[in-house]
């Protein structure tokens, strides 16, 4: 090929290239980056979300404390409490204000003080001092449900009660200990109607008295469920267990329980 021609094809190719830079060159500019959506009508960009969050205190013996928090623009605009025993029952200020009068007053005294300070880091009422630190850690539950940041983690750290479906002869209650979202101890107990000289006992308002059974129930299958049950569900890391041989009912309301008792120990 003659010089002149390897000259034409060079040039060409020059062309063609020059001409795609050129093209690139005026082409329209890139679209900018979207900005960042505003906050919505939830808050989303503060503290916490806004609605209303409930959450339950660690359990014992004495039962827990349940605390609804309403929350708008980061701030508790209302705040109420239920106190239950230790078998479970809502301690209803008509029946147990009668043992305890300074039931009430201190739940509306913890609710009043928790929105005019808005924080679950209120003073404990004097005389009060169980309900109190019950309701405080309750509050305190509720608030890191509420948060925009979830902690990471599953569940909080403590023991939670809850029972199962009641009966005519009584539910079950379960106390489930959990760490770094794992379970690492049950407590399993059972109820049946108390009874005083041969009859069955009702409250100031009319709801039948349930007592645990103790150590004197004559059903030995039970005794032995609840340890076994107890024994499966920490092997297990769940309430899906086998149910104990004679003893159907009580296993089935305990696993029920604890299923509960970990629906309460959830962070969100």
């Amino acid at each position: 090929m003659k010089k002149s021609a390897w000259k034409k094809i060079v040039l060409a190719v020059v062309f063609v290239l020059l001409a795609a830079m050129l093209a690139a060159g005026c082409a329209a500019p890139a679209a900018p980056e979207p900005e960042p959506a505003p906050p919505d009508e939830n808050g989303e960009e503060g503290l916490y979300r806004d609605g209303t969050f409930e959450a339950v205190s660690q359990g014992n013996e004495r039962g827990y404390v349940q605390v609804s928090l309403t929350l708008e623009n980061d701030e508790i605009v209302a705040a109420d409490i239920i106190e239950f025993d230790g078998v479970g029952v809502e301690k209803v200020y008509e029946d147990y204000g009668q043992r305890f009068p300074l039931l009430e007053e201190a739940h509306q005294t913890l609710e009043n003080n928790m929105i005019e300070e808005d924080t679950w880091d209120v003073d404990v009422v004097s005389g009060a001092t169980s309900t109190s630190e019950k309701t405080r850690e309750a509050a305190r539950f509720a608030l890191e449900r509420a948060s925009v940041e979830a902690i990471d983690m599953e569940y909080f750290d403590g023991t939670f009660m809850a029972i199962s479906d009641a009966t005519e002869r009584g539910w079950g209650i379960a106390w489930v200990t959990l760490e770094n979202d794992e379970i690492i101890g049950i407590k399993l107990e059972g109820t049946t109607p108390a009874q005083e000289d041969g009859e069955d006992v009702f409250d100031a308002v009319g709801r039948q008295v349930f007592a645990l059974k103790g150590e004197e129930y004559p059903w030995e299958p039970y005794h032995e469920a609840k340890e076994v049950i107890a024994e499966d569900i920490v092997a297990s890391q769940s309430p899906d267990v086998d149910t104990y041989t004679e003893a159907t009912g009580a296993s089935n309301q305990w696993m029920q329980a604890v299923e509960r008792a970990l629906e309460a120990a959830r962070s969100r």
